[in-house]
């Protein structure tokens, strides 16, 4: 099964994106790799603009957080994205704000980025105090710069669409 991922990473990379959506397909057979898969699908099939393909694998590919496991927190922002971009600005903050528990105690980078992605979100919405509020949470519970640890966080990110990235970076500057 990781030989399809790798294959199907390198498809997307080359922009083979109808290769790369075969190649997960292909890999959805397996059950423990079915979360990757799906999540892959979705990221793909929001980067070329199709929501709701994207939201439908996005929403399977939902799982609950946890440290160590990058695809999930990937997934969780790719679909909050979509769904933004959808218009449905209040079910992407839910989507986001649902998957983190009350109270996070270390901020590993799977948190840190659905956290970071909430703020984001929050500040797409025009609810600039709710976003920095998010983000004076976080800052108060790092043991390092708030700004290192998102940046981390950012790298392990392939922004679908793209200018997503923009946004993320502009608010981490600004904070």
């Amino acid at each position: 099964p990781r030989p399809y991922f790798l294959l199907g990473s390198a498809y997307v990379e080359a922009g083979e994106d109808r290769k790369a959506i075969r190649i997960f397909e292909a890999a959805q057979r397996f059950p423990k790799y079915l979360a990757e898969a799906e999540g892959n699908l979705g990221a793909i099939y929001l980067r070329l603009g199709r929501l709701d393909d994207a939201i439908r694998y996005l929403r399977l590919a939902q799982q609950p957080i946890s440290v160590g496991k990058p695809i999930t927190a990937t997934s969780l922002v790719h679909l909050s994205n979509a769904l933004a971009a959808r218009g449905e600005t209040g079910e992407s903050i839910d989507v986001l704000a649902n998957a983190l528990p009350a109270t996070v105690q270390y901020y590993a980078n799977e948190y840190s980025l659905v956290t970071f992605a909430l703020a984001v979100q929050y500040d797409r919405n025009e609810q600039r105090g709710a976003a920095f509020d998010v983000l004076d949470h976080m800052q108060t519970q790092l043991t390092s710069s708030l700004g290192a640890t998102v940046q981390n966080t950012l790298g392990m990110m392939r922004f679908a669409p793209a200018e997503d990235q923009h946004y993320y970076l502009g608010l981490l500057y600004e904070v």
